[in-house]
């Protein structure tokens, strides 16, 4: 071997023990990091850690599970970890050993949150008026994964949606159908890792009247007017019965459908006439009926009979179904020919003449083929003497109940007493006969069988009322005689416990 090889391993010897010499002696290098956890939200992210005291490291799972929701990249001393969104409702975790030569080793951990994706407390149902309009909910999706809003095809003619940030639009057109109408949406998180079923309903449109019964007076001109509410845009038509046009005829102006009698019923017919009218939406989509009443023609003379107590106020005992006794008023046949009239307001009538004493006038209703003596009427007027002086005292119409010796009394739920329309060989005949009635539950039950002319006391007690109609025969009139004075020890003397209630 030549001196010039031999210097030149002996240089590499000297080199490589200088080396060996300086790694024995060198301290080993301490690796940090600025937090050993990091907590993603349930959305795709990126953190990257910066190892301290290294310029080099690398990084081993503690567990290798395969996992895929999360990545990891080394670029020197750089770890950066880009994690997927979270698309289940529990958090999940991954740890890690981040090391660099014989460096003591740190742990670090990741951890993400479920995702929540739902809306608002109470707007899973959105309920439209028949007008249409818009609404909006908000939309929680800490997953930031793009959602669809899933609108049955049938739908989509009248509901459709918009998106803006977190908030939801749903739009609902108008609604020209006779029928409510719903649809569920349907918002589906990604590949259907959850589904939120919206509820949408909408009021349908509106046609209707105000009054399917309506009743017309006698007299040739009498009107009735109805409101029409139509909220389609369908136009309706009206169809009167060709067979009812020579009396009855309408007029639509606006909303509203006024009915007209042309011909007055007047030619003393035995009941009243009908008509059927229909209403027709657009092609038969709905038909309304309307039924028109023209009433009969009261007017006339009639023959008035009735039973009064007056003018003596005296009373007889019997002995009623109980076996027990009843004390009951002596009443007096009377009868006289008056003349009906209609009076202004349609469906009344009015007697004005040939009355019972004190009585100016007595006033009728008349509806669903009855008449009705109208209760608490003011029908005249008395002078009261007493030691007082002299006072005058409104003669009112009340009901009473003869066989209990009840009280005169005006209810408030009973207008009128009543007497159906029945004919007797063909002539009208109105019978008032007897009206039960109980003012409360378990309180006693009358059975009101006459009126009473009352004015701090009962002036007449009329029972068993009849008005029949004249047919011109003579009859001979019965009248109350004339009493002999008011007040006390004037011939007016109520019998039982009269006390107006």
């Amino acid at each position: 071997m030549s001196m010039k090889s031999k210097l030149k391993y002996a240089f590499l010897l000297f080199s490589l023990l200088g080396i060996m010499a300086c790694d024995k002696n060198d301290p080993v290098a301490e690796i940090s990091i600025d937090r050993s956890d990091f907590t993603f939200g349930a959305a795709a992210g990126t953190h990257t850690i910066k190892v301290n005291g290294v310029t080099t490291v690398e990084v081993t799972p503690d567990v290798d599970r395969n996992n895929t929701w999360y990545t990891k990249e080394i670029k020197s001393n750089v770890i950066t970890v880009n994690v997927t969104a979270n698309l289940t409702s529990t958090k999940r975790k991954a740890s890690f050993t981040i090391s660099s030569g014989k460096s003591k080793s740190v742990p670090f951990s990741i951890t993400q949150d479920g995702y929540v994706f739902d809306v608002s407390p109470g707007n899973t149902v959105l309920n439209f008026e028949r007008q249409g309009g818009s609404e909006s909910i908000e939309i929680t999706n800490t997953a930031k994964v793009t959602y669809s809003v899933d609108i049955p095809e049938k739908d989509k003619e009248w509901l459709s949606h918009s998106i803006s940030g977190s908030s939801l639009t749903l739009k609902a057109k108008e609604n020209n159908m006779l029928s409510n109408r719903s649809s569920i949406v349907r918002l589906i998180l990604g590949e259907r890792e959850k589904v939120i079923e919206l509820t949408i309903t909408q009021k349908k449109a509106i046609f209707e009247v105000s009054n399917a019964n309506i009743e017309l007076d006698w007299k040739a001109g009498s009107k009735n007017t109805i409101k029409i509410t139509n909220t389609t845009e369908i136009a309706y038509s009206v169809k009167i019965p060709e067979t009812d046009k020579e009396w009855l005829s309408c007029n639509k102006e606006g909303n509203l459908l006024t009915f007209t009698a042309k011909k007055a019923n007047d030619s003393m017919p035995l009941s009243s006439r009908t008509s059927t009218v229909n209403l027709t939406l657009g092609e038969d989509e709905k038909v309304i009926s309307v039924t028109i009443t023209q009433a009969i023609n009261l007017e006339g003379n009639y023959i008035l009979s009735y039973d009064n107590n007056y003018p003596d106020y005296k009373t007889e005992v019997i002995i009623g179904e109980d076996g027990n006794e009843v004390v009951l008023p002596v009443t007096y046949p009377y009868r006289r020919k008056v003349t009906l009239q209609a009076s202004e307001t349609n469906g009344t009538y009015v007697i004005k003449e040939n009355l019972p004493e004190k009585v100016g006038s007595l006033v009728f209703t008349y509806k669903n083929d009855s008449l009705g003596i109208v209760l608490g009427q003011k029908v005249g007027e008395i002078t009261r003497k007493s030691i007082l002086g002299e006072s005058i005292v409104d003669l009112k119409v009340l009901v009473t109940d003869t066989k209990e010796k009840g009280p005169s009394i005006l209810p408030e739920d009973i207008e009128s007493y009543n007497a159906p329309l029945t004919y007797e060989n063909g002539v009208i005949n109105f019978t008032f006969g007897v009206i039960p009635y109980r003012a409360w539950e378990g309180g006693p039950t009358y059975l009101f069988d006459a009126v009473s002319i009352y004015g701090g006391g009962a002036l007449h007690t009329l029972k068993n009322i009849r008005l029949i109609r004249d047919t011109g025969e003579e009859i001979e009139e019965i009248t109350e005689p004339e009493s002999e004075g008011e007040g006390e020890g004037g011939g007016f003397t109520p019998y039982g416990n009269l006390g107006e209630q």
